[in-house]
């Protein structure tokens, strides 16, 4: 039972990790690192913040394409053209509730 419902989630996050592979530009690395070079906030901490809005930004990104109707991203197809309406659609509360999980 528990090997099926890791598998379960594994699938479910299929579009998250889809559109999680791609290169970026870092520009939001690079913002967070000059916040805390003032804010000077523990390594451990900061990187889990980082994950998090991370987690957070890629679930905006499958709706966003999902939305516009986008068929690539990055030179790649996006989530929903690769894994369906469906998948893509119950991927999105999933990992914001993923987020909200971690941020308790």
């Amino acid at each position: 039972m528990i090997m099926r419902n890791k598998f379960f989630f594994q699938k479910l996050l299929l579009p998250y990790t889809h559109i999680k592979k791609l290169p970026t530009k870092e520009f939001r690395r690079r913002i967070e690192n000059s916040f805390n070079h003032w804010l000077r906030v523990p390594q451990d901490k900061f990187e889990e913040v980082v994950n998090i809005a991370e987690m957070f930004y890629v679930s905006t990104i499958i709706e966003d394409d999902l939305l516009d109707g986008t068929k690539l991203r990055r030179g790649v197809p996006t989530a929903h053209c690769v894994f369906g309406l469906p998948h893509a659609i119950n991927a999105i509360p999933h990992v914001i509730l993923l987020v909200l999980q971690r941020c308790v």
